[in-house]
């Protein structure tokens, strides 16, 4: 699929397959990986890196956002045991949609 850039787990082989590399499936983010993009980018017509930069900075904005999110529901739910958890919980998911 060549722009499908295969899982994109990594933020790497996710830039990758926006731009058209690595798009194989892999969507490793390893090492290697990361290495191929930045020597990719380096090749890129100017405005077209901009673009991806652009576009990797709003994908790990995300997923910091989910990951901070994720772990304060885990230490809520480890706060309190019991019936309070469950009120708390009905009230926090309600106060989080709002924000």
């Amino acid at each position: 699929d060549g722009g499908g850039g295969g899982g994109g787990a990594g933020a790497g082989a996710g830039a990758g397959g926006a731009s058209g590399v690595g798009g194989d499936g892999r969507g490793g983010g390893g090492r290697d990986d990361e290495a191929a993009e930045r020597a990719y980018l380096e090749s890129l017509p100017l405005e077209e890196k901009r673009r991806v930069l652009m576009e990797l900075r709003r994908r790990d904005r995300g997923r910091k956002r989910e990951r901070r999110r994720r772990k304060e529901k885990e230490r809520e739910g480890r706060r309190d045991k019991g019936r309070k958890r469950r009120r708390r919980r009905s009230t926090s998911s309600s106060s989080s949609s709002s924000s």
